[in-house]
């Protein structure tokens, strides 16, 4: 069974893309609003040396160089999601 407390996502910035599902749509959130004791939220370099179970990184390539990547997919001990919210026109 799995826990929110083993989630973290982690964002290239302090405010981050969160799909809402009331409007269908993708939206930017500060995510420091939104830390509590369920699913936690940071950014790479601020979650360096830190682990949990599942790591949910949405990164923007354009944004993120090699070592955040690095650093990002490294704290999960279990299993580590990546989406790519770079932006294309």
């Amino acid at each position: 069974m799995l826990f929110r407390s083993q989630i973290t996502l982690l964002f290239n910035s302090k405010k981050g893309i969160i799909f809402d599902y009331l409007n269908n749509k993708y939206k930017m959130v500060d995510y420091s609003k939104y830390n509590n004791k369920n699913i936690s939220y940071s950014t790479p370099k601020a979650f360096k040396g830190l682990e949990n179970d599942v790591i949910i990184y949405i990164n923007n390539l354009y944004r993120t160089n090699y070592s955040e990547h690095y650093v990002a997919v490294s704290r999960a001990k279990v299993l580590a999601y990546i989406f790519d919210a770079t932006q294309k026109s």
